[in-house]
């Protein structure tokens, strides 16, 4: 029995494919930083009470900091965010150009020559990413 996860879509262009992949690696990538992110900021933000009371407190709470500037840098460099978004902005336009394709919507109505309404196909795909 073969059974397609939801992400496997076999009849839409590889671009779609590698779009997606993109976007949801990226979308991963960018939610695993932030939530790193947000556990450090809390746990310094409470080590930092008993900065006064515990010297190795500061120390950490110091070090915590440090990553998480780290982490800030790492993800404004990387920009997982907008690969996340143009990934998904690209894979979705992939699937509306794919679906007129398919029926033969506007702008690909049926036409004398299908090669005609194949390379307007291609070039609207390739117009897609620039």
């Amino acid at each position: 029995m073969n059974i397609l996860s939801k992400n496997d879509r076999p009849d839409y262009p590889a671009l779609y494919k590698a779009a997606n992949e993109a976007s949801i690696s990226s979308q991963k990538n960018y939610l695993k930083g932030f939530k790193w992110y947000l556990w450090l900021s809390v746990i310094s933000s409470l080590l930092a009470i008993y900065i006064k009371e515990s010297k190795e407190a500061g120390i950490i709470a110091a070090i915590f900091f440090l990553i998480i500037i780290f982490l800030t840098i790492y993800q404004a460099f990387k920009r997982f965010d907008k690969i996340w978004y143009n990934g998904r902005a690209v894979a979705e336009s992939v699937k509306t150009r794919t679906w007129r394709f398919v029926m033969r919507a506007e702008p690909y109505f049926d036409s004398d020559d299908i090669n005609i309404v194949k390379r307007s196909f291609c070039t609207d795909l390739n117009d897609i990413l620039i």
